[in-house]
């Protein structure tokens, strides 16, 4: 795998960050398929969201 995405979710009680799974993204095919950008819609939701959006990095 050349590229893949990891997904994590912080525990609410410790902050921890829990991991989820390591997955190959789908989002270019869907992009080139449907029109339609996951990749833009979620940070349109997440700048709308600030509040709730954990970055990390």
């Amino acid at each position: 795998m050349n590229f893949g995405a990891a997904d994590f979710k912080m525990c609410p009680d410790t902050e921890e960050l829990l991991f989820l799974e390591f997955s190959a993204p789908m989002f270019a095919a869907f992009k080139k398929h449907s029109e339609i950008s996951i990749v833009d819609n979620i940070i349109g939701y997440l700048s709308e969201h600030e509040e709730k959006a954990y970055m990390i990095g």
